[in-house]
């Protein structure tokens, strides 16, 4: 966060996460907010804000300024005294979207080479979003794959040196192939 506010020279920096499928975003991370505001400061995502605008438009949002492109500022960056500045959608994966403010409290106006750079971090954002949404789709399969083997295995029962299959109407000695009985190897058929 500070390297973002020091390049671009803007002091408020926020890191913002869909909360749980919602349409507002609460802030996860940030830089000028006060310790106290990580997980309490929430930015609505309804229509026409600007969490809402940003995601729909998929690329990086001029705010105030001279050149800005949403008329008003969300309450919230208002009452941190913001008046310009950039918002770069994150897109996640299940609803793990979030957003990227930077923010400043005069009217700035942002260097071309600033947005490019807030567009950069914003895929590389993207980029850590999507992988750890495929992460948790990893997990949870592990998960069910290792509930699926538990179940399996209460369902084969070890009896000496083969398994029986507790199914209703299954017979394993059907499943082995004919043996001989004086050498217990396979039987072979007569040339």
């Amino acid at each position: 966060m500070t390297a973002i506010a020091n390049v671009t020279g803007c002091p408020l920096v926020g890191l913002w996460r869909r909360a749980s499928r919602q349409e507002r975003f609460v802030l996860v991370d940030g830089l000028g907010f006060g310790p106290a505001a990580q997980g309490r400061l929430v930015l609505d995502g309804g229509d026409g804000g600007l969490a809402d605008h940003t995601m729909r438009s998929r690329s990086v949002v001029v705010i105030g300024g001279p050149t800005g492109t949403v008329a008003h500022l969300p309450s919230v960056l208002v009452e941190h005294g913001v008046s310009s500045g950039v918002a770069v959608p994150l897109q996640g994966v299940a609803g793990g979207d979030g957003l990227l403010t930077v923010s400043a409290p005069h009217n700035q106006p942002m260097d071309p080479e600033d947005i490019r750079f807030l567009g950069i971090v914003g895929d590389l954002l993207t980029m850590t979003l999507q992988r750890e949404g495929a992460d948790h789709v990893v997990t949870a399969e592990r998960q069910r794959t290792a509930t699926v083997a538990h179940d399996l295995a209460h369902l084969v029962q070890p009896t000496g040196h083969r398994a029986a299959f507790h199914h209703e109407g299954h017979d394993p000695a059907h499943d082995a192939p004919p043996r001989d009985e004086a050498t217990m190897s396979p039987a072979r058929a007569a040339p």
